[in-house]
């Protein structure tokens, strides 16, 4: 990862390259399980994995690539969207913090989907 990318705050920082890091980390790590290992449980838990991991990154993807006006309710149900799918992605990715190859300046749990709902949060 380039440690000169600024760490990630907010879902409206996400970026596409974010979303392939995060799906190319694991998937490396699933895809022998789940491809090529033996049939099985452990065999059918990986690509359930690797299911889900694909079906986030793509819901992902679809709501980067189709941003709304600002500051409309559109723009705001969507970055919701992204806040909450980009949690639930991170989960997955969670267990190998720490893990060679792990961002931990931009894979990170998110609270707010901009600086202006964290100010505004913080200001009540």
């Amino acid at each position: 990862m380039n440690a000169a990318r600024p760490g990630l705050r907010y879902a409206g920082q996400l970026t596409r390259a974010d979303i392939e890091a995060v799906h190319d980390f694991l998937m490396d790590r699933v895809r022998p399980l789940a491809y090529e290992g033996p049939a099985g449980d452990a065999q059918k838990t990986a690509l359930g994995f690797a299911t889900a991991l694909t079906g986030l990154a793509a819901s992902l993807h679809h709501d980067l690539v189709y941003p709304q006006r600002a500051g409309s309710a559109a723009e705001a149900e969507r970055l919701r969207r992204v806040l909450a799918t980009w949690n639930s992605l991170w989960h997955l990715a969670a267990p190998w913090r720490g893990a060679d190859g792990y961002d931990a300046r931009r894979w990170v749990q998110l609270t707010y989907c901009t600086a202006r709902d964290e100010q505004e949060h913080t200001t009540r």
